[in-house]
């Protein structure tokens, strides 16, 4: 997979640095005039939505499945100390399997958005506002 990725940035290298570069200076020329305090809001939520939020969902995800898996054990102890089988190293791996394919997946879905130049704008955009930030602060310019 990481191999694929590697290769859709050297096929389409030309395309998403233009995006990069030109989306970048757009906003830092706009951080200057306007109001840079809002446009960092929207890069914040650009990573938010696009980063943070995917993996905690995940996390989020594996917590309940740990919660509900650890109540299943205690509630499942009698039949397990009479012998029982009681089916929980199948739905252990289940929901190990449904968490470790939710981020792979995820991951799928961006790649299969095939606008390499769509991903250089967001990029420079999260990019220079960071740069900015760090360089000018965010008061007015």
């Amino acid at each position: 997979m990481a191999n694929e990725f590697v290769a859709d940035l050297k096929a389409s290298w030309t395309r998403w640095c233009a995006a990069l570069v030109v989306s970048a200076a757009v906003t830092w020329g706009t951080a200057g005039v306007w109001d840079a305090q809002k446009l960092l809001q929207l890069a914040t939520w650009v990573v938010i939505g696009m980063v943070v939020l995917p993996c905690a969902f995940v996390a989020a995800l594996s917590v309940v499945g740990g919660v509900l898996l650890g109540a299943l054990a205690i509630l499942s102890l009698p039949a397990w100390l009479s012998g029982r089988p009681v089916g929980l190293g199948g739905l252990a791996s289940e929901l190990s399997r449904m968490v470790g394919a939710i981020l792979p997946d995820y991951w799928r879905a961006l790649r299969a958005v095939q606008e390499p130049w769509l991903w250089g704008a967001v990029a420079g955009f999260v990019g220079a506002m960071a740069a900015r930030t760090a360089l000018v602060g965010i008061s007015p310019a």
